[in-house]
This record gives C-alpha cells, structure tokens and sequence, in this order.
C-alpha cells in the first residue's frame, strides 16, 4: 500500500519492521536485503533516527548468527551517532538497543568488546553504513 500510493518513507519503515521479523524467522538473506533497502531510503532523506534504527536491526541479524563483534561494532557506532544528532529513541527502541548491548557484552569478554566497541565509536555514518551492507 506504501509502495503504490508513492510514500517512500512508510515504505522504508515497512521494510525496517520485515527486516526484523525476517531475524526472527531466521531468514537472514531477506532480512539483510530489507534493512539495506530500508538503510539505503534512511540516509537518503538523512533520517538519523531511521539509520540508528536500522544499524540496531543489523546487530541484531548479526547476533542471531553468531557475529558478536560485528555487532558491538556496529553498536557502538549508534550511541554517539545519536548524541551527535541530539536524538533519543523511543523507549521501545531504547529497550530493543539495550538488550542487544547487553547480549553481545554477555558473549565477548570485557576486552574484546571494548576494543570493537571503541572502533565503533570512531566511524562515520558512511563507514557504518557500508560496514553494514558488507558484513
């Protein structure tokens, strides 16, 4: 219905909430495919609050198939990308960010997460961008 009444920006949105729901189903090919498209629509309209969105969904699709430190990585890219936008999420989505935080630092040691973490920090919105188009 988005799609064929031209709202490119619900349609992004749908694709975001399918990505996830493709997580869940463990079909990880479609989901990765959704969240670029969804990721791709976000940056072009500098939705910085779609983007962290987004990249939050990508840990999560990582995680569920064991790549912890792509997901702290990632992770800890959209903390800062959020204060630096001035932006808070939703608490549905502060929630979601918290517990995969929490489920990727219960599977790396303190170490580990702490150096991809910090890498994370570091990137711009393009390197996270391609970063999750890539992994």
């Amino acid at each position: 219905m988005a799609r064929s009444s031209g709202d490119q920006h619900s349609e992004a949105f749908i694709s975001q909430a399918l990505g996830e729901v493709e997580i869940h189903r463990g079909n990880f090919k479609q989901a990765t495919m959704l969240l670029t498209e969804s990721l791709s629509s976000f940056r072009k309209w500098e939705d910085a609050l779609g983007i962290a969105r987004c990249l939050i969904r990508f840990a999560d699709l990582w995680q569920m198939q064991g790549q912890v430190e792509q997901a702290a990585h990632i992770l800890g890219f959209v903390e800062p990308w959020l204060e630096s936008n001035q932006l808070q999420l939703v608490i549905f989505d502060e929630t979601h960010y918290m517990r995969s935080l929490a489920a990727t630092r219960a599977q790396l040691d303190e170490t580990a997460f702490n150096a991809v973490w910090k890498t994370g920090n570091k990137m711009t919105v393009e390197e996270a961008m391609q970063y999750a188009m890539n992994n």
